[in-house]
């Protein structure tokens, strides 16, 4: 428990030192596995259409999870409520067999740009929902999704 709290302050100030980030926010699995009814959803503010912006998916996990990837599937909602919906492969395991990310003793932290340079069309409340796609199910050593996002300019 040492371990998990002596990295979660750690990971907060690393977080917390990036000016880009207009929005990071991390949800929980209970007891390391995340079931495909527990959906991540996540709401975000955007004021400013005129800015580009890139949509990271960030993935906390415990030292033995199983797969090279990760599918999930992140739906997002317009505040004028017009749904889209897109499945990502995110590369969890390198070709040499190695976690990607950042770890600290058997917790790791990955984060993946799913998109980049978005703009937003419109001011206002979007939501975004996360949900894994693997066949099986609860996907286990899963700690926390997170969804960040960033501005990358004028």
């Amino acid at each position: 428990m040492k371990k998990v709290l002596i990295f979660a302050v750690l990971a907060l100030l690393l977080f917390s030192c990036n000016p880009g980030r207009m929005y990071e926010k991390h949800l929980g699995t209970p007891g390391l596995e995340w079931e495909k009814s527990d959906k991540k959803k996540f709401s975000v503010d955007i004021t400013d259409t005129n800015v580009k912006y890139d949509i990271i998916i960030a993935v906390r996990h415990a030292q033995g999870f199983p797969y090279k990837y990760l599918h999930v599937d992140m739906k997002s909602i317009t505040p004028s409520n017009k749904e889209s919906s897109r499945i990502y492969e995110l590369e969890v395991i390198d070709d040499g067999n190695q976690y990607k990310g950042e770890g600290m003793g058997d917790i790791w932290d990955l984060e993946v740009p799913v998109e980049k340079d978005v703009t937003f069309k419109e001011a206002g409340t979007y939501v975004f929902e996360i949900e894994h796609k693997e066949q099986n199910d609860p996907v286990a050593f899963i700690m926390e999704i997170g969804l960040i996002i960033e501005k990358t300019g004028e």
